[in-house]
């Protein structure tokens, strides 16, 4: 084939891929990988039949320009991810920091109702913890090694049987957020119930302050990560109950936006925690200062990501607008 003939025949194509490369909008990966493809091969062949020519030269540029387009879109995905999770999702957090205050005053109303109800009712305790758990911690009780429980399997088992449980409570938490907070307000109240009948039970049995240090060496990052979830979702009834200034169903797709934004960005933490209770808590009667570190440790990395690092990033944004205004 005669070079002009070949020319003629692609010339458009080439035209085409160009000034989608050049286009400052959106285009798709799959497709500009596609295009580079059939331009290499134009090159191979311009290669082998018109060495040295203008239009080898010329297509030689542009698959160099699709390489560079290529590489930079998968490297700016990469960096979607890290921006997530180090921008938006403690942001995003810190915005409905009201939401999350509101939360967790809800969850600890639920602490007290269960620590009271177990003081004035004995049979409370036995009724939300159930018979089974019960009977096997007053066994172990009985043996001198209270906290048992949580040795009952192996460390990679427990830790996926608790990872998927955490993550179902949350999203159940979440989910019922639909049911115009009422779904969401009542799983709260029954999760801290039995979080303050459990303890008040290790209170009645001599062993509330070892309860304190085993429970919370992964339930620290574990309850705080079911109060945001739990926030996820009374936002979505919150969103539409209280429209502000939008339509209902503008504020409801906003909300609903953030909520699921904030249950993809909480799942790490839910598997953090059952990392830490599945191969660290069965140690539970490691040295007290090894247990304060790691709760003291989990207290200052929340407190950082999500109250200081967001005030940070505020003031950063700020200032890059002040500076491009």
């Amino acid at each position: 084939m005669k070079e002009v003939v070949f020319v003629h025949e692609n010339s458009q194509k080439w035209k085409d891929f160009e000034s989608r490369l050049d286009s400052k909008g959106i285009v798709a990966t799959e497709d500009i990988s596609k295009l580079y493809i059939q331009v290499t091969d134009d090159l191979s062949y311009a290669n082998t039949y018109y060495q040295g020519s203008s239009t080898a030269g010329y297509l030689n540029q542009l698959a160099l320009k699709a390489h560079q387009h290529v590489y930079r879109t998968k490297k700016e995905h990469k960096n979607v991810i890290a921006r997530f999770w180090g921008n938006t999702f403690p942001l995003i957090v810190y915005k409905h920091k009201r939401l999350v205050l509101f939360t967790a005053l809800i969850f600890f109303a639920g602490v007290f109702i269960g620590a009271l109800s177990s003081r004035y009712d004995s049979t409370f305790t036995q009724y939300i913890l159930s018979d089974r758990y019960m009977d096997v911690t007053r066994d172990n009780i009985a043996k001198n090694d209270p906290f048992a429980i949580y040795k009952s399997q192996n460390e990679p088992a427990m830790f996926l049987m608790i990872a998927f449980n955490n993550i179902r409570v949350a999203l159940i938490s979440f989910v019922t957020g639909i049911f115009l907070i009422v779904g969401t307000v009542y799983f709260l109240i029954t999760n801290g119930i039995m979080l303050g009948s459990f303890h008040y039970f290790w209170l009645e049995n001599g062993y509330f302050v070892l309860s304190l240090r085993t429970v919370f060496l992964h339930g620290f990052i574990e309850i705080f990560s079911l109060i945001i979830s739990g926030a996820a979702g009374i936002l979505i009834g919150y969103s539409f109950l209280f429209p502000g200034t939008y339509s209902r169903i503008d504020s409801l797709k906003r909300g609903s936006m953030d909520a699921a934004k904030i249950m993809i960005g909480i799942i790490p933490f839910f598997i953090v925690a059952a990392m830490i209770e599945g191969f660290v808590t069965r140690h539970y009667l490691m040295p007290a200062i090894v247990s304060v570190l790691i709760i003291t440790a989990s207290f200052i990395f929340i407190t950082y990501y999500f109250f200081i690092l967001p005030q940070k990033l505020i003031k950063i944004n700020h200032g890059k607008q002040l500076h491009t205004a």
